[in-house]
């Protein structure tokens, strides 16, 4: 019996050690589906396998976790490749390690705009048409989006002037539970969505209806990639390869079957606010939209860099080269990731 107690006494401590030993990696996030890879590292345990615990922590918007990288609550960040080179630009020291998901963010005509849509018109002329009708009620066109400084929103006012059209909308900047809930309620025009609000928007509004796509903004529109603070990535070169090995592997599998990781997903970081089959049509919907390699969103990001100089935003020029460290995922790519 003693020999018992103390070999329970030995698994114990033995399972403390492990603990202890194991890096806490705390990863910064907005809700989506562009999160399902780490989802999949914490409930199938990769992470402690490789040495490290991650601890998902949520955001209400991409400005919340910039900040947040800025105080050095947060380690890494599922993010916006651009929000990142903004932080740059006014002092941040953070890096792009990886992609996470493209052409993931289109525009939606939403409330009364879409009911009165006429599908055989085009998106620019059913826009103008609103315009019009605005103007004689003393009013603009209006679109919500998470911000002129992330990719799709670049993009968004990059057709919009392609168009004729910028100079004549209101953008509206909401985080995300606010832009769901200007969209739902019809109180604004046009919104800017991914999944999964936008099959939830389908769900509650059968006329919702889809305006642009980012693929018709631009190609591979660089989402959301996987961010890191410059300080963490050369104390931790090894846990963030680690971190980018089991990216790519993951980023593998969705693309083979998305369905792979609903239960990931649910038990990890939906809290509920899915049902189980609308998780398993939004993965589905986003199959080809998983993408780990930074070199696929470095071009957009780049012609992101450009219109932002166009637009004044920028005052001080940055260097997208030095935005990204690729040597993590081309690391990663050398190597058989089982």
């Amino acid at each position: 019996m003693k020999k018992l107690v103390l070999l329970l006494i030995a698994i114990f401590f033995s399972f403390q050690v492990q603990a202890e030993e194991l890096q806490k990696v705390r990863v910064g996030h907005v809700i989506g589906i562009q999160n399902s890879t780490m989802a999949m590292m914490i409930h199938r345990g990769w992470d402690h396998q490789n040495g490290f615990d991650i601890e998902p922590v949520k955001f209400l918007d991409a400005a919340s976790i910039v900040q947040a990288m800025f105080r050095g609550d947060i380690d890494m960040a599922v993010i916006a490749p651009t929000v990142i080179m903004t932080a740059n630009n006014q002092g941040g020291q953070f890096q792009v390690i990886g992609a996470a998901m493209v052409n993931s963010t289109d525009i939606f005509a939403v409330g009364d705009f879409a009911k009165s849509l006429d599908p055989s018109v085009s998106p620019e002329m059913s826009i103008q048409d609103l315009i019009e009708k605005k103007k004689e009620n003393g009013e603009k066109a209006s679109l919500v989006y998470v911000g002129p400084s992330t990719a799709p929103g670049i993009m968004a006012h990059r057709w919009m002037k392609e168009h004729g059209l910028d100079d004549s909308i209101n953008y509206i900047t909401a985080n995300y539970h606010q832009l769901n809930q200007l969209a739902v309620t019809g109180a604004v025009d046009m919104a800017q969505l991914w999944e999964p609000a936008v099959t939830i928007m389908q769900q509650k509004q059968p006329y919702f209806r889809r305006l642009v796509e980012s693929k018709d903004m631009i190609t591979n529109q660089p989402f959301t990639g996987l961010g890191a603070s410059k300080d963490f990535v050369e104390t931790y070169p090894s846990i963030v390869q680690h971190f980018v090995n089991l990216h790519v592997k993951g980023t593998k599998m969705l693309r083979g079957n998305p369905l792979v990781a609903w239960q990931d997903y649910d038990e990890t970081l939906n809290e509920g606010f899915i049902n189980q089959e609308t998780l398993k049509q939004i993965l589905l919907k986003c199959k080809d939209q998983f993408e780990a390699s930074p070199h696929v969103i470095f071009p957009p990001t780049q012609l992101s860099y450009d219109l932002l100089q166009e637009y004044g935003t920028f005052k001080v020029k940055s260097s997208v080269e030095n935005l990204f460290n690729t040597s993590f995922y081309d690391q990663a790519m050398k190597g058989t990731i089982n």
